[in-house]
């Protein structure tokens, strides 16, 4: 396993994938498929997860004896989840794993890279994780 990439992002997920020109309008309208509660009680299940109520959560575990470690925030408003802030070095199968609960593959989500400024589809933020 190569050593994994510190990242920090905010997820969301836009019915049409990445919108040219993305507008604030576009994330402000934009929702995840899933409930705040669901979301909480899929995470749950994760081993090595810890998650609080407020949405906050940490996730751990150990590849080839190297650790690993995502740090994270779950934001919803209206029953549904709006966004996922993300933090942390990961294999990729784990990023992979987490997202799976908020409709990856099937619902296209896109990626805020924080420290790049710029917004990517999931695929090319999660080649980035390898």
């Amino acid at each position: 396993m190569s050593e994994p990439v510190q990242q920090h992002v905010h997820i969301y997920s836009l019915s049409t994938g990445l919108p040219q020109p993305l507008t604030a309008s576009d994330l402000q309208s934009s929702h995840f498929d899933i409930s705040f509660e669901r979301a909480i009680a899929d995470l749950e299940l994760l081993p090595r997860m810890f998650i609080e109520l407020d949405g906050s959560l940490v996730w751990c575990g150990e590849v080839e004896a190297r650790r690993w470690q995502i740090d994270g925030m779950i934001y919803d408003r209206a029953g549904h989840v709006l966004r996922v802030e993300l933090k942390g070095a990961a294999p990729r199968q784990a990023w992979e794993q987490l997202l799976s609960i908020f409709g990856w593959p099937n619902q296209p989500l896109i990626a805020h890279d924080v420290d790049q400024q710029r917004f990517v589809e999931l695929a090319d933020f999660l080649s980035s994780t390898s």
